[in-house]
Formats: structure tokens, C-alpha cells, sequence
């Protein structure tokens, strides 16, 4: 058996981790993609907090199985595809505008109970006012009619925007009128020509990067293009946009700040997200995971 000298490891550099350490996760399938153990643990070390986070595949079905070890052996976890809406009969209580959303994303345990909450749409809209986009009197795309569409279409009407919602199936996707959309209709009508256009469909990750949901002619007739994808960086929907383009990295961030901010009361500063941001977009277009991020 190989030996190792301990002496050579530098241990002020090392993460403790001990049974005092709380745990937090990521729960959904597929989550190797996921950034979000970057970003919480990043939260962690800023702010001091011995806590530790990681991505648990779980698969469709297993979660109500899987729940009760959740409950007693973690502070929080972040819920995404396809667990958002089946998490929701598991828990003690749900916050109003995950009610709303009929979505969960971030669930907190506390004294035995489970409380679930939706902080993707304040994701979303602190993403739109940290770049001056102001949608009131907007009239915005919506394409996709899953749960990011749901949450866009509500933050966006609740930021008095005029919606139009674009989806393969508008029969299933009708009730987003309930949340304010203004129509719901056919992708293939999608011509273009709106203030906004916000992608909440897959399509531009992996496998089909080189893919777009819409016309390029459509995209480009749009005055400003948010694509909730933001694995890889600049999706061929972004590289089709004329004028001003964004992904949805900084949309993670601060529904994961968001996230922080109910399980520990700390919500991280402007400028810690932007520099945080800035320093994920780096390694993503250097592929450099070696890089450190300084505290702003």
C-alpha cells in the first residue's frame, strides 16, 4: 500500500469538514452540468459558514424515497428538474409565490419541518435590473412553456410587462394566462419583433448547441435576448441577437444569493455576485478550474 507524508499537504488550505458541518445540496437529474456547488460553497467560505453543498443525482420517482434522509440529515437543498412540483405534497409548508408558481426550488429544514420556496423568480428579476433592463411597458417573448416559463411569464407581468408566451403544446400551457400572459401560442408563429425575447426551452445545451428554439430572423428582429440557459456562455440563440444579449448565469446567482438569504439571513452584495459572475464566465470561457475568486 502507497504511504502518504502529511506533512507535504498544506491543511490551512483545506475546507474542514466535521460533524458539526451542515449539510446543503443540489437534487435533480441530470445535475453533473450544475455550477450551483461553486457558487453555494463560494457563498460558505465568504461568509464563514462551516457548511458544505454538492449535487445528488435523484432519479424521476425516487424523491418521496429518498425525502426523509433529506429531512433528517440536511439544513437546505436546492430542487431543480424534475423535482419541482413533485417535491411540493412532501413538505410542511410553502412559501406564497412558490404556491403561486406551483414550483419549489429551495427547501429549509428547520426544527423537524420542511418549507419550501420559489427563488427563481426574484433570480430572474434582480438578473433584468442588474443589467438597466426595465420591462414595464415592454412587450416580451416568452419561448418554453415549462417551469422557467412560468416563472418568467409571473415575474415579468408582476413587472407589469406585456407577455407572449411561445410553446410547442399552448393547449397544455394555457393556464399561463392565469399568471398574466397576454396570448399563448404555436413556437412555429414566432416572427419576431418584440422589445424582449426571454428562452426558457433546452434547446442550445448540450447535445443540441448548435441549435436555436426560433428563426434567426425572428431572434434578431428583437430588441434585447435573455436565454435562461447559461451552460455553454453564448448559446447560438445569443450569437443570433443584434442588439444587447444575456445568458441566465447571473439569474443563478442571485436565486442561489436568494437561497443563502433564507437558510442563513445573508444576502450577498451586488458587487460579490457581479465579481462572482464575472470570475464563472472566465472559467467557463478558459476552462480553467483552477482559478480563484477574490472577494469584492
Amino acid at each position: 500500500m502507497k504511504s502518504y507524508n502529511l506533512q507535504r499537504i498544506d491543511l490551512d488550505h483545506v475546507q474542514p469538514v466535521t460533524g458539526h458541518t451542515k449539510n446543503y445540496a443540489l437534487i435533480g437529474d441530470p445535475v453533473q452540468h450544475t455550477w450551483s456547488p461553486r457558487i453555494h460553497n463560494t457563498f460558505f467560505s465568504l461568509y464563514a459558514i462551516d457548511a458544505v453543498y454538492t449535487a445528488l443525482r435523484v432519479s424521476p420517482g425516487a424523491l418521496e424515497g429518498a425525502f426523509p434522509l433529506f429531512r433528517d440529515a440536511f439544513s437546505g437543498i436546492n430542487i431543480t428538474i424534475p423535482h419541482k412540483h413533485e417535491v411540493l405534497p412532501l413538505l410542511d409548508e410553502v412559501d406564497g409565490v412558490a404556491k403561486i408558481l406551483g414550483a419549489v426550488n429551495t427547501v429549509k429544514f428547520e426544527k423537524g419541518r420542511a418549507k419550501g420556496y420559489n427563488t427563481d423568480a426574484q433570480g430572474f428579476q434582480y438578473a433584468l435590473l442588474s443589467e438597466g433592463i426595465q420591462p414595464e411597458g415592454m412587450m416580451v417573448a416568452v419561448l418554453g412553456g415549462g417551469g422557467t416559463a412560468r416563472t418568467v411569464t409571473y415575474m415579468l407581468t408582476q413587472m407589469h410587462a406585456d407577455v407572449v408566451v411561445y410553446t410547442r403544446n399552448p393547449m397544455k400551457s394555457a393556464d399561463l394566462r392565469d399568471l398574466g400572459a397576454k396570448d399563448v401560442r404555436h413556437l412555429v408563429d414566432f416572427a419576431g419583433g418584440f422589445d424582449m425575447l426571454v428562452n426558457t426551452t433546452p434547446v442550445g445545451m448540450a447535445p443540441d448547441i448548435r441549435k436555436i428554439p426560433v428563426s434567426a430572423q425572428g431572434i434578431a428582429s428583437c430588441g434585447i435576448v435573455f436565454d435562461a440557459i447559461y451552460n455553454p456562455s453564448a448559446t447560438m440563440l445569443l450569437k443570433q441577437a443584434v442588439g444587447r444579449a444575456y445568458n441566465g448565469l447571473s439569474m443563478l446567482i442571485y436565486q442561489a444569493a436568494h437561497a443563502q438569504e433564507i437558510w442563513h439571513g445573508k444576502l450577498a452584495s451586488k458587487d460579490i455576485i457581479a465579481n462572482m459572475a464575472r470570475c464563472i464566465r472566465e472559467e467557463m470561457d478558459n476552462e480553467d478550474t483552477g482559478r480563484q475568486w477574490a472577494q469584492s
